[in-house]
């Protein structure tokens, strides 16, 4: 069964999201264009956002989301991170991520701004789901600031595709509860050899 604390991320990304996404609609054509990512790097991310919507599973829609979304981030230590991240098991990638753009970007959006930015900021999961999503999107402005209302679009649809697969998680038993289930209910064997201490000598 998926973790609680992975509802609770997705849907701070949500609002976050959301925020981001009115904002950037406010600059409008007032923005210049980035320098540090490319088209094709925005265009990749986007598909890979949408391609989730036939995900089965919460860990294949994050899995393709880390692995077509590493592009959109300019430094190499945060997006080999992402490609890590893709690969690694769904409790594990925020933390990939989280430490490895910390490392990346809080000197260079300011490191007294963010949560995730102050010295020896805690790791555990509940942390990062509380100072992540305002950190990303800072990134995602420094990084792609033409692109950030597209990207921010795609990103609040994909979010709500994990945050419905959560939902199916969290409902269904895990296969482990099943099998005890199952073995419980079943019915001792009528031949079945007595315990030792209780044999006949």
């Amino acid at each position: 069964m998926a973790p609680m604390s992975r509802t609770v991320l997705t849907v701070g990304r949500i609002s976050a999201v959301l925020g981001l996404s009115l904002a950037a609609l406010a600059a409008g054509s007032c923005t210049k264009k980035s320098k540090k990512i490319e088209g094709k790097s925005v265009l990749r991310c986007e598909k890979g956002l949408l391609e989730t919507k036939k995900s089965k599973t919460y860990a294949e829609a994050t899995a393709i989301y880390y692995r077509e979304c590493a592009d959109i981030h300019a430094q190499a230590k945060c997006r080999d991170a992402w490609t890590d991240a893709s690969k690694a098991d769904p409790d594990d990638q925020l933390k990939i991520v989280f430490e490895a753009c910390r490392d990346a970007y809080c000197p260079l959006i300011g490191e007294k701004k963010y949560k995730a930015c102050k010295k020896n900021a805690p790791t555990t999961l509940v942390a990062m789901n509380a100072s992540w999503p305002d950190f990303h999107n800072a990134i995602v402005e420094y990084d792609a600031k033409t692109y950030s209302q597209r990207i921010m679009g795609t990103l609040l649809q994909y979010y709500i595709v994990t945050d419905g697969l959560l939902k199916k998680s969290q409902a269904e038993p895990d296969a482990g509860d099943e099998r005890a289930t199952e073995d419980a209910a079943k019915p001792a064997a009528p031949d079945a050899a007595p315990p030792s201490s209780a044999a006949p000598p």
